[in-house]
């Protein structure tokens, strides 16, 4: 997309291009833009759900479906403690794991050789 110059006669003269009305990109989007006017105007004229829909929504049934949940949490979810000890018990099974192993393969490579010398 172009971008517009700061100099005065650049930018009258690109402003001037795009509103001219006899070049056929210009008439296109006009055409375009009038008709998702005319559109989102008839949209808005027949939709029901209005202030008052939504007044007498709250006044019959409430809010309390639309209440968050996070109303009605304890501490440790809220803050994802829970979450959190279930990633260190993963991040210390792995390394425990990883420890064995190791350990059995360096008992099992490096361990050195005791032969009775007699």
């Amino acid at each position: 997309m172009d971008q517009l110059s700061s100099d005065p006669t650049v930018l009258a003269s690109s402003v001037a291009d795009m509103i001219d009305t006899t070049k056929v990109e210009n008439q296109y989007m006009r055409k375009n833009v009038t008709f998702h006017e005319k559109l989102l105007a008839e949209d808005e004229r027949i939709s029901r759900m209005d202030l008052e829909y939504w007044i007498d929504y709250v006044y019959l049934f409430g809010v309390g479906d639309l209440i968050p949940l996070y109303d009605k949490v304890d501490p440790i979810t809220f803050r994802n403690w829970d979450v959190y000890a279930i990633y260190w018990f993963i991040f210390l099974a792995a390394a425990y794991i990883n420890y064995k192993i190791f350990r059995c393969i360096h008992s099992c490579c490096c361990k050195s050789s005791k032969t009775k010398v007699e």
